[in-house]
């Protein structure tokens, strides 16, 4: 049999019919069927408000349900998640910003396509320079101006002007520059005469100008360089500097004054008169005036090895002096016995015994008479230092109006004795000798009775004391002394012990002992 039964639409509720009674199981069935559908909507409502992310459909949120909002464009953007308004108005700061307008909406003056293309073409400035300063594609043209004139910063051209290089009238090129105060300066460029540079200044805004100075090139400025060095490679070669001496044979050499280095022969004035002939290189130190000049000559040839000095003094010259060589001061120059009296050249000489003349010799003193003989003069005196081979020493001199003196030996440490240290301090001294002795002298503790006390020496004797002598101060009041020390018993190394004594009393003076001790 076909089911006559009717069901809702959306839960499919069975509907009763017309004619139908009441039936539980069919209304229980449809409840069943209402709560299920309820519950599950309540489930998906709950869902829909706690979920993180609602599911939406595409297309689903128009313009209509996000509605209007209203952005700041002032909010300055930072990192970070905000909301959508917030982020809007961020947005709209940093398009505001790189337009440069003052709100977001107003669109720049161009694009930014726009100003890279500007930025990348050839000429990408081309018609925007300031006019009148020569700034673009010419200079600025001022033919017949005077440059005298001429103000501010620019780039100008022109010929026929005024004031210009050099007088020059064609065409120059140049630069105008200006402190913007009293400072002005001009370049400029004879582009068709000789192409030069010149420079001038003006330090009162251009009332007054300074000379035009030409500036050197490079190519220029060695030529000028090599054309002074050879000028002065040739001037000093006159004076015998980078060349051969110059030559000045039968010259007065009086009225040679000039420094430089000469050579020559038979002079004037020379060196070595009885031998005019003899060749000499000349060297002249001079003064700035000519009155004071140094010449030197050493003599080449057939005489080698001479040398002389002279000076010329305001004007007024000196004999030529020959300087010792080194091996005429140090090698001793041999002599057969003879008088000693009679060497009386400087130098060293190599001498023996003198025979007959005993007493030229120290050897009366006992000296060995086998050595060297060192003579050495002065205007009015000569003096003879004699070293034996002994290794002894004796000098005598001998001065003008009189005859040599007697020789006298000079000791040496192994001959004399003498003091080699000392020492002193309140109330003592002492002295050490070469051959070990000592003295010491100390003031002892005063005494005011009579008896012996121990005297302790300022330094102690390495070895023994040998002599002791105490005296005594004389009281610090009274006229007579009562009292005297004595030594008791014998000194040690360190210490001395004194006495004291007195004729009847000693009346209560203080009696201080003065103590000298010998050792070694």
């Amino acid at each position: 049999m076909a089911d006559t039964k009717t069901y809702t639409t959306n839960y499919n509720l069975e509907k009763p019919g017309q004619d139908d009674f009441y039936n539980v199981d069919v209304f229980n069935a449809n409840a069943d069927k209402i709560d299920a559908e309820m519950k599950a909507a309540a489930t998906r409502d709950t869902t829909h408000k706690s979920a993180a992310t609602l599911d939406h459909p595409d297309n689903s949120v128009t313009d209509a349900k996000i509605g209007n909002r209203t952005i700041t464009d002032t909010v300055t953007a930072a990192a970070g998640a905000d909301t959508p308004t917030n982020l809007w108005s961020k947005l709209g700061n940093m398009v505001k910003q790189i337009t440069g307008k003052t709100t977001w909406w107003t669109p720049p003056a161009t694009t930014l396509e726009a100003a890279k293309a500007h930025a990348d073409a050839a000429a990408p400035h081309s018609g925007h320079a300031p006019a009148g300063f020569g700034i673009g594609p010419s200079a600025r043209i001022i033919t017949g101006t005077d440059l005298n004139a001429l103000r501010g910063n620019c780039l100008f051209a022109g010929y026929s002007m005024l004031h210009a290089p050099a007088d020059f009238a064609g065409w120059i090129e140049g630069i105008s520059i200006s402190n913007g105060n009293d400072i002005l300066i001009q370049l400029a460029n004879t582009t068709f005469g000789g192409n030069r540079n010149y420079s001038r200044v003006s330090t009162d805004s251009g009332n007054t100008w300074s000379e035009w100075e030409l500036q050197e090139t490079a190519i220029g400025a060695q030529a000028k360089a090599d054309a002074a060095m050879n000028a002065a490679i040739a001037w000093t070669k006159g004076y015998g500097i980078g060349s051969p001496a110059v030559s000045v044979s039968g010259t007065d050499l009086n009225n040679l004054r000039l420094g430089g280095f000469y050579r020559g022969a038979n002079f004037t004035h020379g060196p070595v008169p009885a031998h005019a002939d003899c060749w000499f290189f000349i060297t002249v130190t001079a003064h700035d005036t000519g009155d004071y000049v140094h010449q030197k000559a050493a003599s080449y040839g057939a005489n080698p090895g001479r040398s002389y000095e002279r000076t010329c003094n305001n004007g007024v010259w000196s004999e030529w002096e020959r300087m010792a060589m080194v091996s005429e001061l140090f090698a001793g120059k041999g002599y057969a016995p003879m008088d000693w009296d009679t060497i009386t050249t400087p130098g060293v000489y190599s001498v023996a015994p003198p025979g007959p003349y005993s007493n030229d010799a120290p050897s009366a003193l006992g000296i060995y008479a086998y050595g060297q003989l060192v003579v050495t003069s002065s205007d009015a005196s000569i003096q003879q230092i004699y070293l034996s081979h002994a290794g002894q020493m004796a000098i005598r001199q001998w001065f003008t109006g009189t005859i040599w003196s007697p020789w006298k030996q000079i000791a040496t440490t192994d001959q004399t004795t003498h003091i080699v240290t000392s020492g002193s301090g309140a109330g003592y001294y002492w002295r050490k000798w070469s051959n070990g002795d000592i003295e010491q002298w100390f003031t002892g503790a005063a005494m005011t009775t009579e008896g012996s006390a121990s005297f302790s020496f300022p330094i102690a004797f390495p070895a023994e004391c040998k002599f002791v002598c105490p005296a005594i101060r004389t009281p610090s009041y009274g006229s007579s002394n009562n009292g005297w020390f004595q030594v008791c018993g014998a000194p040690s190394t360190t210490a001395v012990t004194i006495g004291l004594q007195a004729a009847d009393t000693l009346g209560g003076a203080s009696y201080t002992p003065l103590i000298y001790a010998v050792g070694h």
